[in-house]
């Protein structure tokens, strides 16, 4: 089993489990955004449900600009804590770049984790905390 690493984890919902180490506790993309803008600490490993719903949902420029901007204002913090950040998605391909797909629709992501984003396997992408 693929074990998980600090940063973020991109990991195909059905993977987790069998192919990919699981996590107990779980946080909404809402929480889990809340929590990064008022700078309060994660859990040490921490399942997030629902940022392909949210993307699919944010597909214009000023969106992503503004998750993007969130993300890296907390990445010096999440660099000291080093948690274990797993991004519970329907399904991921690949083509020219990783995407998200959600009932069908592709949904992109790259140009938010571009820089860090390597394929750790089939369904299961990582990025460090560290955006630039």
């Amino acid at each position: 089993m693929q074990q998980l690493r600090p940063g973020y984890n991109f990991v195909e919902r059905n993977l987790l489990g069998r192919k990919v180490e699981d996590v107990e506790e779980t946080l909404s993309i809402v929480e889990f955004l809340r929590r990064l803008r008022r700078g309060e600490r994660l859990p040490q490993r921490v399942k997030v449900a629902g940022l392909d719903h949210l993307l699919l949902r944010w597909q214009d420029r000023d969106s992503a600009r503004f998750l993007r901007r969130l993300l890296s204002d907390a990445s010096d913090r999440l660099m000291r804590q080093n948690p274990i950040v797993v991004f519970v998605v329907e399904r991921i391909t690949l083509n020219r770049e990783p995407k998200l797909v959600l009932g069908g629709e592709p949904v992109r992501f790259y140009h938010i984790f571009s820089k860090g984003l390597v394929q750790q396997g089939v369904g299961y992408f990582y990025s460090p905390f560290s955006l630039s």
